[in-house]
């Protein structure tokens, strides 16, 4: 690759590679946001199959089974979480493409440490991206 400077302070490679980062979040994003339908989906398939076996009476007249009453909670606030945690990403991504907040980016960098393993490398290039003083001369 070129490492000629463009018009900015950006290198060409600093620019495929800021790209491939945004690229990559919204990928990471939108993964996040699947599987947390996957999730949703799941509850509602497993509350189903726990609602028809409480209508199964035992000998003295009692449900057989009852759902947890935590489970419906757990899995809100499980759901909020990965849509919150992916909306991070998405703005991070398109504020990359406009070289701006780079703080903001490497928060998130951070964050998407957490969604391992595929997260955890993003997260890990997009902070050797970011650091890199060509990048960093760009964002300011």
């Amino acid at each position: 690759m070129n490492d000629s400077k463009t018009d900015s302070t950006l290198t060409i490679r600093d620019r495929e590679h800021l790209k491939m980062l945004a690229v990559f979040h919204i990928v990471l994003a939108l993964g996040v946001m699947a599987s947390a339908a996957l999730g949703a989906w799941s509850y509602h398939t497993v509350s189903t199959v726990f609602s028809q076996m409480s209508a199964v009476k035992q000998f003295d007249g009692t449900p057989a089974f009852t759902p947890p009453p935590a489970a419906r909670q757990v899995t809100g606030v499980l759901l909020v979480l990965s849509l919150c945690a992916s909306i991070p990403l998405i703005a991070s991504a398109t504020l990359m493409l406009k070289n701006r907040g780079r703080t903001f980016s490497l928060v998130t960098a951070g964050l998407a440490c957490l969604f391992a393993p595929l997260g955890t490398v993003l997260g890990v290039l997009t902070i050797m991206v970011l650091t890199r003083d060509s990048v960093r001369e760009a964002y300011r």
